[in-house]
């Protein structure tokens, strides 16, 4: 049997698999009866894992005591995301850089060697998979345990920004060509960061790991800037007029 206090993680984790398997949409409202019979628990301690990730700005709370929904992310809420997540994975990346064992930088190396097969497989759910099991585990090689569970949150969000948005709020128009060198560069990266955690230099790291996550956290933030003025430059729908 599950133990009782164990019941809030299990549904904050399997409401953040929601999000990233595209299952729980952006602005998608949260009703608590059908989806604590989808995760088998009770409401209670859903109603609990829903709170943390409120918390969390994760979900977004519509109202005080209404309902809850799954955030939409414009241009700046995507940066001030991004900023945290640099700052919390720079730290781990420091930390590790005493921390990691021998298993744990292998396991970063056959990571990135596991990427490389799925390069040029854009929006694929096993390349999704591998880039954030390598974020993952380059804050797990820091062994501690706050940083593990802060950074889960702020990757569900990040990882929604890049595989569950549309294709149209990020790269219109992608070929193969240029997704196969996006693909190229990302794992690159991933391997400099392998072999410069490697190396124990706290400093390297540091900068490695900053120059990654705001390579991607501009890029994104850019297209969200686009789409949000191409939007705002769309013709208003017309009106049809009623007749009386």
């Amino acid at each position: 049997m599950t133990p009782l206090g164990d019941l809030p993680q299990q549904s904050r984790g399997r409401i953040l698999e929601g999000l990233l398997s595209r299952a729980l949409p952006p602005g998608g409202r949260l009703v608590e009866r059908p989806l604590a019979q989808e995760l088998g628990v009770s409401r209670i301690p859903l109603r609990e894992a829903m709170a943390q990730l409120v918390t969390q700005g994760v979900l977004v709370r519509e109202r005080p005591r209404g309902g809850v929904r799954v955030r939409e992310y414009g241009a700046e809420e995507a940066r001030q995301v991004f900023e945290l997540r640099e700052a919390l994975e720079v730290g781990a990346a420091r930390v590790a850089c005493q921390r990691a064992t021998e298993s744990d930088l292998l396991r970063l190396e056959v990571l990135c060697e596991e990427m490389k097969p799925h390069v040029g497989a854009y929006g694929s759910a096993e390349w999704a998979a591998l880039d954030r099991t390598f974020h993952e585990a380059l804050v797990a090689a820091s062994h501690n345990e706050r940083f593990t569970l802060h950074y889960g949150a702020l990757l569900a969000e990040t990882d929604a920004l890049f595989y569950r948005h549309p294709a149209r709020l990020r790269r219109p128009g992608l070929g193969r060509a240029e997704a196969t060198r996006h693909m190229a560069e990302v794992r690159e990266g991933h391997l400099a960061l392998a072999r410069v955690l490697r190396s124990r230099d706290a400093d390297a790291t540091e900068a490695a790991v900053r120059a990654h996550l705001q390579a991607a956290a501009a890029s994104l933030v850019r297209s969200l800037v686009e789409y949000e003025l191409r939007r705002e430059e769309a013709p208003a729908p017309r009106r049809r007029n009623s007749k009386l």
